[in-house]
């Protein structure tokens, strides 16, 4: 039964892309969650926590820099 849920919302996050709703997927993987979605920096945050990655290269592949800013020990601005 959960197979067909994280299906579903593969097909749902697949139609969103189509019809250039691209600005809800993470909506719907959020949703997703208990079937084993996750986005980009959530599984970032994950490495993170689990000291595989330092928090600079968590901030440089970051989706969403802001999450990750507040970690670092140099200012964004220093990284680029």
């Amino acid at each position: 039964m959960r197979r067909g849920g994280a299906k579903s919302l593969q097909a749902q996050s697949t139609r969103k892309s189509r019809d250039a709703k691209t600005f809800q997927i993470a909506s719907a993987m959020q949703t997703g969650k208990n079937v084993g979605m996750q986005t980009l920096d959530d599984a970032i945050q994950d490495l993170l926590t689990k000291k595989w990655i330092s928090p600079e290269e968590a901030y440089e592949k970051a989706i969403d820099k802001n999450r990750f800013a507040k970690l670092l020990k140099t200012p964004p601005d220093a990284l680029q």
